[in-house]
């Protein structure tokens, strides 16, 4: 039985993806099935979705037979880097927490650039933090 990994990587330009023959990674092409190149997509998922088909189109591979997919992104670290704010959008922060973790809040280390295009609204929880009067353990 053949299994199957497909890898992915998003990168600013150009999307590539190659399926891999776990069961044939000794061989001399390491187990590479095909590979695909497609641009990147501003949407990124389209890009993604389409380098996934070709390389299964390529190789007649039955999508069943894909033990996993693996998506790797310079594209999503570009976007932080350059503090592009047509890339990104704001994130929630959930913080389980007792009273010592807001001392220091999220987004603090942040730039103020970047802070004002992720930084989303902050939620604080209790808990992440064990009272050892009230928990015991045997």
């Amino acid at each position: 039985m053949k299994i199957y990994r497909i890898g992915v990587d998003v990168g600013g330009t150009n999307t590539d993806a190659a399926i891999i023959d776990i069961t044939a990674t000794d061989t001399p092409s390491r187990g590479v099935c095909a590979s695909s190149k497609t641009p990147t997509t501003p949407d990124v998922t389209t890009g993604i979705y389409t380098i996934i088909e070709n390389v299964l189109t390529d190789t007649g591979i039955d999508r069943a037979d894909v033990l996993s997919v693996a998506i790797g992104t310079t594209h999503f670290v570009n976007a932080v880097v350059q503090a592009d704010e047509r890339r990104l959008s704001r994130v929630a922060v959930v913080r389980l927490c007792g009273p010592f973790t807001r001392q220091v809040p999220p987004w603090a280390d942040f730039p103020p650039t970047l802070k004002s295009i992720v930084g989303g609204p902050v939620y604080y929880l209790d808990g992440g933090m064990l009272d050892p009067s009230i928990h015991k353990f045997s």
